[in-house]
């Protein structure tokens, strides 16, 4: 009955835990303009979680805007 998400390590922009499954979109540029929507998910080969791990990224950039659950619609 229950999903229970995996908590990844994380804070989004506004300072919210990131969790497996979340849909997350990284801002880029001065203008702040907003990337494409990516899930989060483990990745075996990076031995961590996708887009954030084995990678230099700046988790302030990203905000999560939904998760696969409740928001599949923002993944077309």
């Amino acid at each position: 009955r229950y999903i229970l998400l995996q908590f990844v390590g994380v804070k989004d922009a506004k300072g919210r835990d990131v969790y497996e499954g979340d849909i997350v979109v990284a801002r880029y540029g001065k203008k702040n303009q907003k990337g494409h929507p990516c899930i989060v998910d483990w990745r075996e080969g990076l031995a961590g979680f996708h887009p954030f791990a084995g990678s230099r990224i700046n988790n302030e950039r990203w905000e999560v805007i939904g998760n696969i659950y409740e928001s599949k619609d923002l993944l077309k």
